[in-house]
Formats: C-alpha cells, structure tokens, sequence
C-alpha cells in the first residue's frame, strides 16, 4: 500500500512538472543546468502579462520515474522544449550531492517555493525572455556550492556575452 501511494502521489508530482504550449508558434529553449558534471534538477515557471505565475515544470535531473524512484541524476545535459513567448524564471533547483542526499534550494514544499522577488519584480536566480518562434539556447549554468555551517550557499557561473539572463541576488550568494 506504501508504495502504491508513492507511486500514486509520484506520477501527480510529474504530471505537474511537464509545460505543455498554449499558442501555435513556440519558441525553441534549450537548457543546461549542472553541478560538477551532472545535471541539476530545475524548476521553472513563467512570469504571465498579469503578474500571475504559470505551473512550475521541471528541466533536467533524472526521468521522471527514476525521480519517484529517488535515484541519482544522471550526467549533464542539455534539454531542449517548446515554451510561450515570455518570460520564465528559475524557481527552484536540486542537485544530488550522492549517497542518496539531495540538496534543495529553498527550504518548505514544492508548491511552496518561490524563485521570483514579489517585491522589487525580479528573480532571485536567473529568468530570461523568449519570442514567438525564437530558437534559443541559454547559456549553460555551472552551481558551485560552499559550504558555511550547516547550510550550503550556491554560486551560478556562466557566459552570458548576449546578455540573456536576469540574474538575481541568489545566484552568487558567495
């Protein structure tokens, strides 16, 4: 029974995490979020017109049965999918650490977390902006993390020379 309810509330969490398209010209997006050679778990959602945010949908990490399963991520990579023209913002992140610890980037539930500053309407990572029928590929991000105390602090590196990314205040938190 124990595991029917994992599977159960498993296949919720990924049916959750998958962006479908809205309109009939996308744009292209590809992506590539790592830590020390294997890729990082992100969640990303799109800021809409209104101020209101979009579902979060997931890029990267693992498939989403070895997710459920709680396996490690596998090597990095680069994901390409289809999003809405606008604007869309890293709104949590998980990197596997090994030995079955994963690190979370904001503490609570996942509905929970927020990537973006209510306040002062920027992200807290990184967001970038797409056009209708754009073909684009962001920069890859490289999170280094430091430890301090009991809590790790992360720093995203990257070349940005087009400048597509809005960086926030927690992507270079040392």
């Amino acid at each position: 029974m124990k595991y029917a309810i994992t599977l159960i509330v498993g296949f919720l969490l990924a049916s959750c995490a998958i962006y479908s398209v809205k309109t009939p010209d996308p744009a292209i997006v590809s992506i590539c979020v790592e830590h020390q050679g294997i890729s990082v778990l992100t969640f990303w959602r799109k800021l809409n017109a209104d101020g209101t945010k979009g579902q979060r949908f997931s890029v990267g990490g693992n498939s989403r049965l070895k997710l459920i399963m709680n396996t490690g991520f596998k090597k990095a990579y680069t994901e390409t999918l289809k999003l809405d023209a606008g604007t869309y913002y890293l709104d949590s992140y998980q990197i596997d650490l090994g030995n079955s610890q994963f690190l979370i980037s904001q503490d609570g539930a996942f509905n929970e977390r927020n990537g973006w500053d209510d306040k002062n309407s920027k992200p807290l990572y990184v967001s970038f902006e797409v056009k209708p029928n754009q073909h684009l590929t962001l920069p890859p991000i490289n999170i280094e993390l430091k430890k301090v105390g009991e809590k790790y602090l992360g720093k995203f590196h990257f070349e940005d020379k087009d400048n597509i990314y809005t960086i926030g205040s927690l992507a270079n938190q040392f």
